[in-house]
Protein backbone atom coordinates (compact mmCIF):
# COMPACT_ATOMS: atom_id res chain seq x y z
CA UNK A 1 0.00 0.00 0.00
CA UNK A 2 1.46 3.32 -0.99
CA UNK A 3 2.57 5.49 2.11
CA UNK A 4 -0.55 7.94 0.75
CA UNK A 5 -3.10 5.03 1.59
CA UNK A 6 -1.64 4.43 4.98
CA UNK A 7 -2.59 8.03 5.33
CA UNK A 8 -6.30 8.06 4.36
CA UNK A 9 -6.48 4.93 6.80
CA UNK A 10 -5.05 6.62 9.54
CA UNK A 11 -7.42 9.42 9.14
CA UNK A 12 -9.88 7.20 9.11
CA UNK A 13 -9.43 5.72 11.85
CA UNK A 14 -8.81 9.30 13.54
CA UNK A 15 -5.13 9.55 14.25
CA UNK A 16 -3.31 12.53 13.59
CA UNK A 17 -0.85 12.22 10.85
CA UNK A 18 0.18 14.94 10.19
CA UNK A 19 0.13 17.30 7.25
CA UNK A 20 -2.89 17.30 5.04
CA UNK A 21 -2.04 16.47 1.40
CA UNK A 22 -2.17 19.81 -0.29
CA UNK A 23 0.50 21.09 2.94
CA UNK A 24 2.45 18.27 1.77
CA UNK A 25 2.48 19.56 -2.16
CA UNK A 26 3.02 23.28 -0.95
CA UNK A 27 5.98 22.31 0.39
CA UNK A 28 7.39 19.46 -1.38
CA UNK A 29 6.69 20.68 -4.99
CA UNK A 30 9.63 23.09 -5.29
CA UNK A 31 12.21 20.71 -4.13
CA UNK A 32 10.73 18.08 -6.04
CA UNK A 33 11.22 20.19 -9.15
CA UNK A 34 14.73 21.09 -8.48
CA UNK A 35 15.82 17.75 -7.85
CA UNK A 36 13.96 16.21 -10.95
CA UNK A 37 15.81 19.33 -12.79
CA UNK A 38 19.34 18.62 -10.75
CA UNK A 39 19.42 15.22 -11.69
CA UNK A 40 17.87 15.23 -15.36
CA UNK A 41 20.86 18.38 -16.33
CA UNK A 42 23.37 17.53 -13.61
CA UNK A 43 24.16 21.03 -13.70
CA UNK A 44 24.47 22.50 -9.85
CA UNK A 45 21.97 25.87 -10.19
CA UNK A 46 22.68 26.69 -6.17
CA UNK A 47 19.25 27.72 -5.98
CA UNK A 48 17.91 23.94 -6.54
CA UNK A 49 20.44 22.83 -4.14
CA UNK A 50 19.21 24.34 -1.72
CA UNK A 51 16.20 23.70 -2.22
CA UNK A 52 16.99 20.19 -1.87
CA UNK A 53 19.32 20.59 0.89
CA UNK A 54 16.42 22.23 2.99
CA UNK A 55 14.41 18.63 2.81
CA UNK A 56 17.19 16.86 3.79
CA UNK A 57 18.00 19.63 6.87
CA UNK A 58 14.50 19.58 7.68
CA UNK A 59 14.24 15.58 7.68
CA UNK A 60 17.86 15.96 9.76
CA UNK A 61 15.75 17.96 12.83
CA UNK A 62 12.57 15.68 12.63
CA UNK A 63 15.37 13.17 13.20
CA UNK A 64 16.91 15.17 16.24
CA UNK A 65 13.38 16.10 17.65
CA UNK A 66 12.93 12.30 17.41
CA UNK A 67 16.05 11.06 18.79
CA UNK A 68 16.37 8.80 15.86
CA UNK A 69 19.64 7.63 15.46
CA UNK A 70 18.97 5.90 12.11
CA UNK A 71 17.90 9.06 10.29
CA UNK A 72 20.97 11.04 12.10
CA UNK A 73 23.27 8.76 10.16
CA UNK A 74 21.16 8.73 7.08
CA UNK A 75 20.17 12.48 6.77
CA UNK A 76 23.94 13.66 7.94
CA UNK A 77 25.42 10.98 4.74
CA UNK A 78 23.64 12.49 2.19
CA UNK A 79 24.44 16.17 3.16
CA UNK A 80 27.87 15.21 3.11
CA UNK A 81 27.69 14.07 -0.47
CA UNK A 82 26.08 17.11 -1.17
CA UNK A 83 28.64 19.23 0.30
CA UNK A 84 31.41 16.98 -1.82
CA UNK A 85 29.77 17.34 -5.22
CA UNK A 86 29.11 21.00 -4.59
CA UNK A 87 33.07 21.18 -3.78
CA UNK A 88 33.49 19.06 -7.41
CA UNK A 89 33.20 14.97 -6.45
CA UNK A 90 32.09 13.36 -9.70
CA UNK A 91 28.27 13.60 -9.71
CA UNK A 92 27.40 10.33 -11.60
CA UNK A 93 24.51 7.66 -11.92
CA UNK A 94 25.31 6.25 -8.71
CA UNK A 95 25.27 9.86 -6.90
CA UNK A 96 21.87 10.94 -9.25
CA UNK A 97 20.34 7.09 -7.55
CA UNK A 98 21.23 8.33 -4.38
CA UNK A 99 19.96 11.03 -4.41
CA UNK A 100 16.66 10.20 -5.42
CA UNK A 101 16.26 7.60 -3.15
CA UNK A 102 17.08 9.29 -0.01
CA UNK A 103 14.79 12.49 -1.22
CA UNK A 104 12.34 9.87 -1.45
CA UNK A 105 12.65 8.77 1.92
CA UNK A 106 13.37 12.38 3.31
CA UNK A 107 9.26 13.55 1.66
CA UNK A 108 7.95 10.59 3.06
CA UNK A 109 9.74 10.74 6.83
CA UNK A 110 8.55 14.83 6.72
CA UNK A 111 5.01 13.71 5.73
CA UNK A 112 4.69 10.91 8.36
CA UNK A 113 5.38 13.52 11.41
CA UNK A 114 3.07 15.27 13.52
CA UNK A 115 2.54 18.60 12.05
CA UNK A 116 3.91 20.80 15.27
CA UNK A 117 7.24 18.61 14.70
CA UNK A 118 7.32 19.99 11.53
CA UNK A 119 7.32 23.46 11.86
CA UNK A 120 9.62 23.00 15.02
CA UNK A 121 12.04 21.51 12.41
CA UNK A 122 11.90 24.21 10.24
CA UNK A 123 12.29 26.70 12.99
CA UNK A 124 15.48 24.91 13.94
CA UNK A 125 16.85 24.88 10.68
CA UNK A 126 16.24 28.48 10.10
CA UNK A 127 17.97 29.66 13.65
CA UNK A 128 20.95 27.45 12.48
CA UNK A 129 21.26 29.25 9.18
CA UNK A 130 20.80 33.10 10.91
CA UNK A 131 22.97 32.22 13.54
CA UNK A 132 25.72 30.28 12.57
CA UNK A 133 28.65 32.09 12.19
CA UNK A 134 29.50 32.81 8.21
CA UNK A 135 33.06 30.86 8.43
CA UNK A 136 31.96 27.49 9.09
CA UNK A 137 28.92 27.45 6.55
CA UNK A 138 28.51 26.57 3.18
CA UNK A 139 26.20 29.72 1.91
CA UNK A 140 24.98 29.35 -1.86
CA UNK A 141 24.97 32.47 -4.02
CA UNK A 142 21.94 32.30 -6.24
Amino acid sequence: MSFSGHRKINRLLGADFGISEPEEVHIMLIPHLHLAQLLATGEWHHLHVASVAGVFNVALALAYINKDRRSINFYSGIQELLLAIGNGQAFGNPEKRRLRTVFSEADKYICGQNKADILTAIRMVEYQIQHTPPESVVRLEA
